[in-house]
Formats: C-alpha cells, sequence, structure tokens
C-alpha cells in the first residue's frame, strides 16, 4: 500500500488550530508516512456534477466526499478528516489493508476516522461511482440522507459488514469498533482505552455556519436520544439561528407540511 496520509481541504481557509494538532500527530504517530494535502488547486472537483455543486455552494465537506473516494481508488493508502488526532502508532494496522472505523452514534463505517485501502479497491470504486452518478442538492434532507457515511457503508454491506459496534472481518475487509478511532461518550467527552488510535476533533471549520449548528447537535446529543431524534433537533436549531424566530419557524412548519404531504413520518 502506498504509505500516504490523504486529507482534504477545499475553501482556501487557514488551517484550524484542530488541523494544525491533527497534522502533528500524524508525523508523530505514522512514521514513514507522507501527507498530502488535496485542494482545488490539485483536485479536479469540476470533472463530477456532486462536487462541483457542492463548491459552488461553498460546501467544502461534501466535495471531500467525493474527492476522498476518488483520490483512494487512484492512489491508495490512507484517508482521515483532518480532525482525527492521533494518540497511538498505527504501524500494526498496516498489516491489516483494507480497514476502516466505526462511528458509535450512527454504526456506520465512518472514512473520516480512516479507512486504509491498496488502489483500485472495488468498494472504492462503487463509492465513486455513486457519487458520480447523483447530482448535489442544498437541500437539508437531501443531505441528510445522502451522507458519505450511508454511501460508504451501504457499499461494504454488499459484503458482509453489519450495522453493530463490534470488530467485524467481512469480504477481505476489517472493520475496527469505535474504542480504536472514535472513542466518545457524554457531551464531547471521549472514553479512550488501550486500544484507541485516535480521537476524533470535529472543527466543522470549513462547513457553512448554520449547518456546523446541525453537525454539533448531531455529534453530541446522538449518543443519548439517536441519531434521527439529534438530526431533528438540530435541524430545529439550525432553522432557528439562521433565520431568527419567525422566518426560521416559518421553515420549520414548511418543511412539516412538506413531508406531511409526501407521506413521511418526520
Amino acid at each position: 500500500m502506498d504509505k500516504t496520509i490523504h486529507y482534504c481541504w477545499f475553501g482556501g481557509n487557514p488551517l484550524s488550530e484542530t488541523a494544525v494538532r491533527s497534522l502533528a500527530s500524524w508525523e508523530k504517530f505514522a512514521p514513514g508516512f507522507e501527507v498530502k494535502q488535496w485542494n482545488e488547486d490539485n483536485f479536479d472537483f469540476a470533472s463530477c456534477s456532486w462536487s462541483r455543486g457542492a463548491y459552488a455552494a461553498g460546501l467544502w465537506a461534501f466535495v471531500s466526499d467525493y474527492a476522498r473516494f476518488k483520490v483512494l481508488y487512484e492512489y491508495g493508502g490512507i484517508y482521515m478528516d483532518i480532525g482525527s488526532e492521533l494518540i497511538r502508532d498505527i504501524s500494526p494496522l498496516m498489516e491489516t489493508i483494507p480497514f476502516t472505523a466505526i462511528e458509535e452514534s450512527s454504526l456506520t463505517a465512518t472514512t473520516g476516522l480512516i479507512v486504509a485501502v491498496e488502489p483500485h479497491d472495488p468498494v472504492i470504486r462503487a463509492c465513486v461511482e455513486r457519487y458520480e452518478s447523483m447530482e448535489f442538492s442544498c437541500d437539508p434532507d437531501f443531505l441528510d440522507k445522502i451522507t458519505v457515511n450511508e454511501v460508504f457503508t451501504a457499499e461494504l454491506q454488499k459484503i458482509g459488514f453489519e450495522r453493530v459496534n463490534k470488530e467485524q472481518h467481512f469480504g477481505g475487509w476489517l472493520a475496527l469498533d469505535s474504542k480504536a478511532f472514535n472513542p466518545v461518550y457524554g457531551f464531547g467527552g471521549y472514553h479512550i482505552k488501550r486500544e484507541t488510535y485516535s480521537i476524533h476533533r470535529s472543527s466543522g471549520s470549513w462547513v457553512e455556519p448554520k449547518y456546523r449548528i446541525k453537525r454539533k447537535v448531531v455529534r453530541k446529543c446522538s449518543p443519548f436520544i439517536g441519531r434521527r431524534l439529534s438530526q431533528i433537533l438540530g435541524r430545529i436549531l439550525m432553522e432557528l439561528s439562521d433565520g431568527g424566530l419567525v422566518v426560521g419557524t416559518k421553515r420549520i412548519f414548511g418543511v412539516v407540511r412538506e413531508k406531511i404531504a409526501r407521506g413521511e413520518r418526520s
């Protein structure tokens, strides 16, 4: 496997403190790896309708949803979100390629925590093709359903992945349980074990501010009330924060009316 850790940073903003700390941890706990940043200067985001639309909307995180798979398919190596801070040498894991890690709150296989593959991996290819077949939409309901975690997990389920928080071997892959790369508990705390390789600090610095509110609510509340209720609460707080009490309330009722008309429960 190519000894490169890939990460994405679109939008041209300075790296956050979280990002700088993560990069320092990669240098320390991933010895011998090159770290490569992908951005609008070296990645052709305009070649895919999804990433082109996300970039035009200024939603940089959604550009990276496609970019990570495209880069991994072509080059192989490791991908991590810039919020993944390593606290332990990951060299022993290099004997178990391909592998990824499970997020506790959603029970999804999560590339943002870590994914390591050889070039031209068929699962990664399927994810690339999925994004290349979709048009991007800024509609929050659409973005709730078409998440990078769900796209990746759906492809892994086809070869035996189960949405349970346990170490799994399937179809040649290894999925590590949440204590390895996502040891969260409570409101932002970390339950670090001897098996823990990293903690995930999501700064959300490249996400549009109103979406940042929702992401924060989902991340912190999911362990207590579940992901779906957290998404609903996050959407309500997002709309109220962005539009104020009057406009935000109108937007919320508009969403409810639309869902009732479509026969959806929530």
